[in-house]
């Protein structure tokens, strides 16, 4: 399962793309992952035309679209649009970091924090 990152490369953050794992055992039509330790969880709800200027992840985190539309920007001037079931893991600490944005209205997006020894999509 393909999910897209927020990284930092040379001190400005950038998308790149990141490879879960989703396998089934034989005979079982359920695929899953690797079990990921997180450290912590939280639920942000963004308001209806918010916008969040230029800012690091304070820590790696997996960030899941729950409700709306958020918009991502780098940069460099690239941006994602990430929609409901959407998964994007942010790690662009000690970075210029990226922007922000709810688009259409409201929005919902639960962090999951993960400790540093965590590699996905490394």
């Amino acid at each position: 399962m393909r999910i897209s990152r927020v990284v930092g490369v040379g001190g400005i953050a950038r998308f790149a793309d990141a490879e879960i794992t989703v396998a089934g055992a034989p005979g079982d039509p359920a695929k899953r992952s690797e079990v990921l330790p997180v450290t912590g969880a939280m639920v942000m709800e963004f308001p209806e035309g918010f916008t969040q200027d230029w800012h690091p992840a304070p820590r790696r985190q997996i960030g899941i679209i729950l409700e709306g539309a958020v918009e991502i920007e780098t940069p460099d001037g690239q941006t994602q649009i990430r929609r409901p079931g959407d998964i994007a893991l942010v790690e662009d600490m000690g970075t210029t970091g990226h922007r922000t944005r709810t688009v259409g209205g409201p929005a919902r997006v639960l962090f999951l924090h993960l400790p540093a020894e965590v590699k996905l999509g490394d």
